[in-house]
């Protein structure tokens, strides 16, 4: 244990009490045993020094000029800053009238005065215990509610992961059957592929490129837009244009970029006349036969 730790206090205590020789004697008792105590005398400062800085526990006086201990208790419990600060009565009157007025107004303990020391002790000790374990269950159900929502959360996200893994499953299932592509009819087939894509990913455009037959540009065999429930073809990429992106598709088995234009595989494909679509992601999964890129 360092220094430091050696001399913190056990808890910071606020002690209200308009008799000087009241404040001192619990001011003393409780230094002793490793409290920080502030004192004050009237209701009216307990209040302001307890907004300005509160306090883990008050040691209240019921009978004060001005402003009695059941009206500071009262407007401490009123303001969210001092709320839930324990309030310990302190009074000379024993009657359960007094008793009851005081647990009524906020107060969690009374303390008759004369006081023993003992006493005090241990009624501090008690509502500071209970303080501390009453801020660790607060802790511990806050923890618990997050883990709840965080476990409602993930079986949201795998019933949701569930449902796009069996639409996928259904989506591939009609695509091997599909008639077109069955027999050979690769124009259609292509159109079924990219429509099933764009709706299966719930992305805007998909699109299929194959190189010319002297390797010297990329065209675009079809371009699906669902929200247009378009397609386009005839789109060409002068390889020479796009060297970077094409170093990038030849070496990649995938090419998965968030932000287009600032990304250097794809930033080239910015001078390209056919973006002017405001594209800001892209997923581009080249297409290989016996080992080529096609």
């Amino acid at each position: 244990m360092n220094s430091t730790q050696r001399f913190l206090p056990l808890a910071d205590l606020l002690v209200v009490d308009d008799t000087p020789n009241n404040l001192r004697l619990l001011s003393t008792m409780l230094n002793e045993q490793g409290y920080k105590v502030r004192k004050v005398m009237n209701g009216a400062l307990a209040i302001r020094v307890a907004l300005q800085a509160p306090p883990d526990l008050i040691l209240l006086d019921i009978d004060m000029p001005q402003m009695n201990g059941y009206e500071v208790c009262k407007q401490l419990k009123a303001n969210s800053k001092t709320s839930e600060i324990p309030v310990i009565f302190l009074s000379a009157l024993d009657d359960a009238s007094d008793k009851v007025k005081a647990f009524a107004v906020g107060g969690v303990d009374y303390i008759t005065k004369p006081f023993q020391v003992s006493e005090v002790l241990a009624r501090v000790e008690n509502q500071l215990r209970i303080k501390t374990l009453s801020q660790q269950l607060y802790q511990q159900n806050a923890q618990l509610q997050q883990e709840i929502k965080e476990r409602q959360q993930a079986e949201v996200a795998l019933i949701e992961s569930a449902i796009k893994l069996r639409k996928q499953n259904q989506i591939l299932m009609e695509i091997a059957r599909n008639t077109a592509l069955n027999q050979g009819n690769l124009k259609i087939a292509l159109k079924e592929i990219t429509e099933a894509t764009a709706h299966n990913l719930e992305v805007e455009r998909v699109s299929i490129w194959l190189f010319d037959s002297t390797t010297t540009k990329l065209q675009c065999i079809d371009l699906f837009e669902p929200n247009l429930n378009q397609h386009t073809r005839g789109i060409e990429l002068p390889i020479s244009e796009y060297p970077v992106y094409l170093k990038a598709l030849l070496e990649n088995q995938a090419i998965v970029v968030e932000k287009t234009l600032t990304d250097l595989r794809t930033g080239e494909l910015a001078k390209a006349d056919w973006l002017p679509l405001n594209i800001s992601s892209i997923i581009d999964e080249p297409i290989r036969l016996g080992g080529e890129t096609v």
